[in-house]
């Protein structure tokens, strides 16, 4: 089987490895997104797309900081946040397709070979994000092992007025 029966077995590590390449990519593409900044700036008197580099990167780092605190920070891993995580990861690949699909108009309109690589990592994050968003969604339960906080008990009875 080796190691696709290895992932079968163990969903944890499935997840905690998938993520591990998603954040391998973002590395590349903040790379790539400060390489479009930077030459946007030169090339074009457009700064709209500097920002969307940059924005989506942040909005990447954000996703990246609550995810690994999430999945591993002992008080972290409790089902409100992994839910949270859950939607932050859901809601990411149509970004990132948004962002695809922008750049790829910009690098047939223009000749830096820039635009066409943040074109394609966003493609690649697109992809990764939507592969870890059903992972996830699968396998909640074994991120989600952190104590709820208590709620206060609710009242059988309405209290006379």
């Amino acid at each position: 089987m080796g190691i696709v029966g290895d992932y079968a077995r163990d969903q944890r590590k499935l997840v905690l490895h998938l993520w591990l390449v998603i954040l391998f990519f973002g590395l590349l593409y903040f790379i790539t997104a400060v390489c479009v900044a930077a030459r946007r700036d030169v090339v074009d008197l457009s700064r709209a797309p500097s920002f969307t580099a940059v924005w989506s990167f942040l909005l990447f780092l954000g996703t990246s900081v609550y995810g690994q605190c999430t999945m591993a920070s002992p008080g972290w891993n409790t089902h409100y946040n992994v839910g949270v995580f859950l939607g932050m990861v859901t809601l990411l690949p149509t970004y990132f397709f948004v962002v695809f699909c922008l750049f790829a108009s910009f690098s047939n309109k223009s000749s830096l070979d820039a635009d066409a690589l943040l074109a394609s990592f966003s493609f690649f994050l697109f992809v990764l994000f939507s592969i870890f968003s059903v992972v996830l969604t699968k396998n909640r339960a074994l991120l989600a092992t952190g104590d709820e906080p208590a709620l206060p008990p609710t009242p059988t009875q309405p209290a006379d007025v």
